[in-house]
């Protein structure tokens, strides 16, 4: 680049090596982007993963209190029964309404 800024001449030679000057920095700035560009996938990737990661925690989470709450109901369903039955056996109605009241 210099030894065509110096043949051809003292005016010449100076925009040479401004517009050099300008194209490197052209270059810098676009090999930059294309870096950073990179990084910030990277980054977006790796913030999906954690997030996909915590979803899936607490989708287990929710899994094992639903799995819990249906054995809870079906434990109270199953004492419902066994209490209508003791009091059909001791001669009560458990269906009948108190009128009494």
């Amino acid at each position: 680049m210099l030894a065509v800024a110096a043949a051809a001449g003292p005016p010449q030679a100076l925009w040479i090596a401004v517009i050099g000057g300008v194209l490197s920095l052209i270059s810098a700035v676009v090999v930059a982007w294309f870096a950073f560009r990179g990084n910030a996938r990277n980054a977006d990737a790796d913030r999906d993963r954690r997030y996909d990661e915590r979803v899936d925690k607490e989708n287990e989470r929710l899994r094992v209190e639903n799995e819990t709450l249906r054995t809870q109901a079906y434990q109270a369903r199953e004492e419902i029964v066994r209490l209508r039955l003791k009091l059909r056996v001791n001669g009560l109605n458990p269906d009948r309404e108190d009128t009494d009241a």
